[in-house]
């Protein structure tokens, strides 16, 4: 009590102690951003395989993530799934087939248009330009199932289609010598 007395006594004892606080508050707030990295994990599944990305985290954090993204209880990604599909097929029947089959070719020319951005980047934006073209595929993805709802699955024809990549890259692998990658999980689609 004596203490807030003190402080309050004149306007220039307040004023020196207000400045004081702030600048000690600043100076934490400045030690604690230098001392914390900036720590980036995300994951996500492509079919049945995981697929981790670590920027400036520690191995426990990565652990941690990928026992959170992986241990998805089944109901739940279930329910997830059965509300999504809810959503889109409200959105087909609210704006009509024709109408999110010009969406489709909308967000697939905005994908475009952010890869060939992605091209263009230099180190100072290529971080904002590579989340432009996640928010891109995003789209795509959302609109692309909608079109499963109105024209059906393709189950078979990409079938087909990885069936014909995989020869494609065999041969590729049996020309240059080299060994199939596709049990690393990186390998590149051109199956068209």
């Amino acid at each position: 009590m004596e203490f807030l007395r003190f402080i309050f006594s004149s306007f220039w004892v307040w004023l020196g102690f207000t400045i004081l606080v702030s600048m000690v508050g600043s100076g934490v707030i400045e030690l604690v951003r230098a001392c914390r990295r900036e720590r980036k994990v995300s994951g996500y599944r492509i079919g049945q395989q995981w697929r981790m990305e670590i920027e400036g985290a520690s191995a426990a954090d990565a652990r941690s993530a990928f026992a959170s993204v992986t241990c998805e209880r089944e109901e739940e990604t279930e329910q997830v799934e059965q509300k999504r599909e809810r959503i889109l097929v409200d959105a087909v029947q609210t704006w009509g087939s024709n109408a999110q089959a010009l969406m489709m070719i909308e967000e697939m020319s905005e994908l475009t248009q952010a890869i060939c951005k992605l091209f263009r980047a230099d180190s100072e934006n290529y971080a904002a330009v590579t989340d432009n073209v996640l928010e891109e595929m995003a789209d795509v993805r959302i609109v692309l199932d909608q079109m499963r709802i109105m024209f059906g699955r393709t189950d078979g024809q990409e079938r087909e289609k990885l069936q014909r990549l995989e020869k494609r890259l065999e041969k590729a692998h049996a020309k240059s010598g080299t060994e199939a990658r596709a049990s690393g999980g990186e390998e590149q689609e051109n199956a068209q």
